[in-house]
């Protein structure tokens, strides 16, 4: 099965990025007191809201991009920054020799016979 999340973490790194600019200036927003209108305040509860959900996503396929599970990047996701902390340095990679074995389960699992051909020599 091909995942096209694992080929680039760029997706997961620009949804984190864009989700924590959503959060930062909501909250800046709200909490200065600027908003005065219940309708604006209620918008930036919405915009804070859409931030931390696209920081959570962000996070699961930065965990996906990290050939990690997606249960370790929603759960990093949900402590925002101390979570992605944890995600980039604490949460297991799998090496290349793993992904392979994962991808060819045939081939690790039984032993392969040697084909020997004659050499020939070139001159």
């Amino acid at each position: 099965m091909i995942d096209p999340y694992r080929k680039s973490p760029m997706l997961g790194g620009s949804l984190l990025c864009l989700g924590a600019v959503l959060v930062v200036i909501s909250c800046y927003f709200f909490f200065d007191d600027v908003v005065d209108k219940p309708a604006a305040e209620r918008l930036m509860l919405i915009r804070a809201g859409v931030g931390y959900l696209l920081w959570i996503t962000g996070s699961v396929l930065l965990a996906r991009a990290r050939f990690s599970s997606t249960l370790a990047g929603l759960i990093c996701g949900l402590f925002f920054v101390p979570g992605l902390i944890i995600l980039l340095t604490v949460i297991p990679t799998r090496n290349r020799q793993e992904i392979w074995q994962n991808a060819n389960p045939g081939f690790t699992q039984r032993d392969q016979k040697r084909q020997y051909r004659d050499f020939k020599s070139l001159y």
